[in-house]
């Protein structure tokens, strides 16, 4: 019996040694309406140095986006940094929890301890045009949405293009010579015998 008492004393104390390794958050207390914050998520090894896995999830009520997510890592990696972004007023409560795989097994699913932060100031939206916005969908700057209106495309006009003259070819100008009628050649050379008559006399 004895013997069996010890060896149930080992295996608790070697279950608490191999799972010494645990998770914590670092939630800021107050941060300001719309403002985004970030969460530190920490491992405490407690003396562990071995090998793990963590993973865990991460539940946010009162406002604070996003609301739900799950993640995780190995190690050597000791920490994560998540963003967050605050509501216009009121308190954001972060609960969840997580679990690790180490080289002596896999642990429990422990949660987080609830931990919340207030919300302070008030937050002023900004509008399409304070923010310099003309079409779209944007971030109001305190957690809400702006619509902007539907974005178009100016269309663009074309350039007129003048057309280059077309150069005519000696095809063209011999076809226009042979469209003549011949009696036309017949009067040039009347004028022209007329106009040198006088000329040739002197």
């Amino acid at each position: 019996m004895k013997k069996i008492i010890i060896t149930m004393m080992m295996f608790i104390l070697l279950a608490n040694i191999a799972f010494a390794i645990s998770m914590s958050k670092d939630v800021p207390t107050t941060v300001n309406a719309g403002e985004t914050f970030t969460v530190r998520f920490n491992i405490d090894t407690e003396g562990y140095d071995g090998l793990y896995v963590v993973t865990y999830l991460n539940d946010v009520s009162g406002g604070c986006e996003p609301q739900h997510f799950a993640s995780g890592f190995t190690s050597p990696v000791a920490y994560r940094d998540h963003t967050f972004t605050a509501p216009s007023s009121g308190s954001c409560t972060f609960s969840g929890d997580f679990q690790f795989v180490t080289d002596e097994g896999t642990g429990a699913i422990t949660n987080f301890p609830q931990q919340t932060v207030q919300i302070e100031g008030v937050c002023i939206p900004g509008t399409c045009s304070s923010l310099g916005l003309t079409c779209g969908t944007h971030n109001d700057g305190c957690g809400g949405l702006l619509d902007c209106g539907v974005c178009t495309t100016t269309p663009v006009t074309p350039t007129p293009v003048t057309p280059s003259p077309t150069p005519v070819t000696v095809q063209e100008v011999t076809q226009i010579i042979n469209q003549i009628p011949m009696w036309i050649y017949g009067v040039i050379g009347i004028l022209a015998f007329l106009l040198l008559k006088d000329k040739f006399k002197k």
